[in-house]
This record gives C-alpha cells, structure tokens and sequence, in this order.
C-alpha cells in the first residue's frame, strides 16, 4: 500500500468505527447489496472450485504413482518365492498347490508392476497435462476474473465511505451558525467530487457485475464436458490396462469379498497347523504364551486327543468310554457337538474378528459329579465363548478372565470359577487355558 492509500485509509477510519458504532449516517443502495450478496456466493463457489480441480488433479497423480509403488511392494513381499521357482522349484511347486498358485501370482506382479511403469511414463504426464489445459487453467481464469471484480467492488465501497463521509462534513457545515463561506465551499467541493466517484464505481458494478453472473453457466459448461471426457478417458485407460491381468488372474466373478474369503478358507486352515500361530491364547495381549487344546503341541482337546478333530467317531467313542451318558443336568448345555446357531453356544472362534488364529470349538463335556476339587484359586483365560442357561452354569466370553475356585487335575473336566463380577458357577475346563 502507497503512503497516499496509507493516509486515505486513516482518513476513512473515524466514519468506519462510527457507522459501525451506529453513530454516523450510512446510506443504502438496495439494488447493489442484493447483487453484492448473488457475488460473494458466486465468488466462494468459484474459490472451491479452483480447489477443488487442483485436489482432482493431485489425486490422480497420486492414485497412478502409488498404483505402480504398491505393485513394487507386492513383488517385493512375493521376491523370496518368485526367486524359487524354476527347475528347482518345480517338484516343490507339485507337491505344493500354494507354492505353485504363489509363483502364478508373483508372475502377475511382475506384469502388472511393468505395464504400470511404461503407462506412467508414457501417458502420465500426457494426461496431466491434458486435465491442466481444459480443467484446471479454465477454473484459474476464472477465478482472476472474479479476483478483478472483487478489486472494483471494493473500490466501490471505498467511494462510499467517502461520500457518506463528505456528506455528513457538508450537513454539519450547513447546519453551524456563522460558518467561513470558505469551509462551506471547501466541503462542498469535496461532497461534489466524492458523489461523482461513487456514482461511476456503483453504476459500474450495477451494470457490470450482474453480467458476469449470468455468463458463469455458459463459461463452465466447456469445463464440466472436458472434465466428463476426461475422466472417461482415464478410465478407459486404466481398464484396458488391467484388462489382461483379469485373464490372467481369473477374475470374472465381481463378488470381491466372497471371492476373498473362498481363497483364505484353506489357508487359514493350514495355518492352524503351524506351531507359531498357535503359541498364544485368543487374546495376543495377555502375558501368556500356551497352546489352544486340540491344537499340534497343546494339551489334548476334548476328544482325548490333538489329533482327533471335534465330533470324529474316534473322539466320540473315547469320550463315551470315559464319561458315561451324560446327566440330565447338563443335557442343554452338552453331550453332542453344537450345531449351528443353537441354544447356549455362540459361533466358533472362526466366525468373530480375533487376532490369533482360529479354530474349531471343543466339543462339550458331560458333567462329573465325582470329581475331586482342589483349594488353590489360580486364574485362566476363556479360550471360547460358553452360554449356557442351565442353573448353576458359568457363562462367559472369549478373553474374560475367571478366578478358578476348584478345578481336578484333568482338563476334560468341570471346574468351579468365579467372573471379575461375582458371577460363579461351573464351566467345561476345555474351554479356558491357565495363566
């Protein structure tokens, strides 16, 4: 700001406070305040607009640059296995569906991280260009525009601080008694020159303004067509891009998140198998690391047995031996393996969100009234969830914590425990691991 707008804004200070205050006379122009208020919601849609394209147009340049750095990471994490296959690897790749399904899809990265890099270096910086020059220039040229008639509406108001300014001065002046004729002239020469400015400023944005309201429809319509092409465009490229992947990588079935699940379901049951997954109890942060029951290295499962799966004739016959028919007592709660969505059980670990690995429920143990109980408390963790409405019964979730108030020595058992509530009763030891 010049030191001649430095002094011009001073001089208008005093009547800005005072109008403000309610103390100074302010005159109205209805005609340019409604169009004053069409502009300022003009001006902020074109304002984010401008935003708005440049945001586009960053994001599309980080979907493709991140499109090729996520196919980088994939052949990373698929290196190790990739660099196996061939001759070496061919009889593993046999013996093994997942090693040979792995080598398929680390082949794929590779293509889909090629195919990437060339289109990026080809065609993005193409494309980039093309949405600067009908997209994002236009909304800048815009905005300049409105820039420039926001500059003359303010100038416009400037006028009219200083017209209401001279005019209150002149009033002042006309109504003192024994006023200098040369203060009177002076005052009005000032009032005459600042209604001449102010007129020219107000009618100029009367006129004007209003025409570039009306002409923002037909200036965006090329914008909102070229941004259509555009995309259609983009879209088109990348499915021709990715269209020989789906070939490669069978995948005709649009249902992604069964699709997903189909593929994990042998994976996540052969993972069961591995020791290290199975090292710790349903709940990772808990100090204890203690294999599940019924799983490879854990203590035997129900059945009497890790390696006799829930419900096998094996582990049927062997629990029939031991126990005997189960009593009345304890008929809603056990005696066969649940089924689904039955009364007193809830889903097996498998179906709920956990972070270890899952596995099958254990199945239920009939009651032993003969059993011994010991006076030591000692803590454990529910491994499964147990519902239960028989009397007497202690149900409880997956992680809870339960005080064991008498157990026996055998895990094939049931065992008296007591909840952080105060809840008590009996539960299948199976169902919970020791601290």
């Amino acid at each position: 700001m010049s030191w001649k707008g430095f002094t011009k804004a001073v001089n208008r200070l005093p009547q800005r406070v005072l109008q403000k205050a309610g103390y100074a006379e302010e005159t109205h122009d209805p005609d340019f305040e409604q169009i004053e208020i069409l502009f300022k919601d003009f001006e902020s849609a074109a304002k984010k607009l401008q935003e708005d394209t440049k945001a586009f147009q960053r994001a599309v340049q980080g979907l493709l640059n991140h499109q090729a750095a996520i196919g980088t990471s994939f052949e990373q994490v698929f290196a190790p296995v990739s660099s196996r296959v061939g001759a070496a690897a061919a009889s593993s790749a046999e013996q093994s569906p997942q090693l040979a399904s792995t080598s398929v899809n680390a082949q794929s990265i590779a293509s889909y991280v090629g195919v990437s890099k060339d289109w990026n270096e080809r065609q993005l910086q193409i494309m980039l260009d093309s949405l600067e020059a009908v997209v994002v220039k236009p909304c800048e040229e815009l905005m300049e525009i409105v820039k420039a008639a926001r500059s003359t509406i303010d100038k416009r108001n400037r006028k009219h601080v200083d017209y209401d300014r001279y005019y209150t001065a002149l009033k002042k002046a006309q109504e003192k008694e024994n006023s200098n004729p040369s203060d009177m002239l002076r005052a009005e020469q000032n009032y005459n020159e600042a209604k001449a400015q102010y007129d020219y400023y107000n009618e100029l944005c009367k006129n004007e303004v209003p025409l570039l309201y009306d002409m923002r429809v037909a200036f965006m319509d090329p914008v909102i067509e070229m941004l259509v092409r555009f995309q259609f465009g983009f879209f088109n490229d990348i499915t021709n891009l990715m269209y020989p992947m789906s070939n490669e990588l069978d995948l005709g079935d649009p249902a992604l998140e069964d699709t997903y699940k189909d593929s994990m379901a042998p994976v996540l049951e052969s993972m069961v198998d591995i020791r290290i997954f199975n090292a710790r109890i349903i709940d990772p942060s808990l100090p204890v690391a203690v294999p599940l029951p019924g799983t490879p290295g854990g203590p035997p499962g129900p059945t009497g047995g890790a390696g006799s799966p829930p419900g096998s004739p094996t582990g049927a016959s062997s629990k029939a031996d031991s126990f005997g028919p189960p009593p009345t007592g304890g008929a809603s709660g056990f005696g066969a393996p649940p089924a689904a969505g039955a009364a007193g059980f809830s889903a097996p670990p498998a179906a709920r969100s956990s972070p270890a690995i899952p596995s099958s429920i254990p199945p239920s143990l009939p009651r032993s009234p003969t059993a011994r109980a010991s006076d030591v408390i000692c803590y454990a963790h529910a491994a499964y969830d147990y519902q239960s409405d028989t009397p007497g019964d202690l149900s409880f979730t997956s992680g809870q914590r339960i005080a064991i108030i008498k157990r026996t020595p055998s895990q094939e058992d049931w065992w008296t425990g007591r909840l952080d509530n105060g809840q008590s009763g009996i539960f299948p030891a199976n169902y919970v691991v020791l601290e």
